[in-house]
């Protein structure tokens, strides 16, 4: 079945709703040329058609009289954040993670990352880091993260790193401003363009 990637659909949200997982999809013989296309990875385009393989039965044999168990791979999903201040790793401040009914305590990590386990069809989730005057608030929009090679997708990433700036697709000057920021803070000339240094330092401090 192909279907058309919408703004908020992934390969493993698709997959989970068909019963999948994302390798699973993402590896059909009929994908390949989407494969082939993509430098960054999953990042999938709203318009990009991505066929869904049918389900395949698959028999395990079990005794009758024994209790077994089978887990199915690919569900949940990870998110993963670093928490950076100052361009450091921020470390050992309480931070409450509030997602899919649940709110998670702990403490961040001497490296800044935090790690959880989450629905793969999950929307949104809220970020409290610190305590006192001090707590910040983070709303976390998940699964719309934009390609890189389009000016949202760089928007997008520049908020995820603490560079605060609407998703609007626009190069207006509250972006110019922040990505002279950004350039000049990993040492890259200071144009507040979007040029090939720049994208490439944003895929190596974000992620693709």
């Amino acid at each position: 079945m192909w279907i058309t990637i919408g703004l908020k659909d992934t390969a493993e949200s698709l997959g989970f709703a068909h019963g999948l997982i994302w390798e699973t999809v993402w590896a059909a013989p009929e994908n390949a040329d989407l494969r082939n296309s993509k430098r960054e990875g999953l990042v999938l385009h709203p318009g990009d058609r991505l066929f869904i393989p049918e389900r395949r039965q698959q028999w395990k044999p079990a005794p009758l009289d024994q209790r077994s168990t089978f887990r199915r791979r690919g569900v949940p999903s990870k998110i993963r954040l670093k928490l950076e201040l100052n361009d450091l790793p921020e470390q050992g401040v309480p931070y409450v993670l509030e997602i899919d009914q649940q709110r998670i305590e702990s403490w961040v990590p001497a490296n800044g990352i935090i790690e959880h386990w989450v629905r793969p069809d999950q929307d949104d989730a809220v970020l409290w880091v610190g305590q006192g005057a001090t707590r910040r608030r983070l709303l976390l929009k998940l699964r719309e993260l934009r390609p890189l090679d389009t000016l949202e997708g760089v928007q997008n990433r520049l908020a995820n790193l603490g560079y605060p700036v609407s998703g609007s697709g626009e190069l207006d000057e509250p972006t110019r401003d922040m990505l002279r920021l950004f350039q000049q803070r990993n040492e890259l000339p200071v144009t507040g363009e979007v040029d090939e240094a720049t994208l490439a330092r944003l895929k190596a401090r974000h992620g693709p």
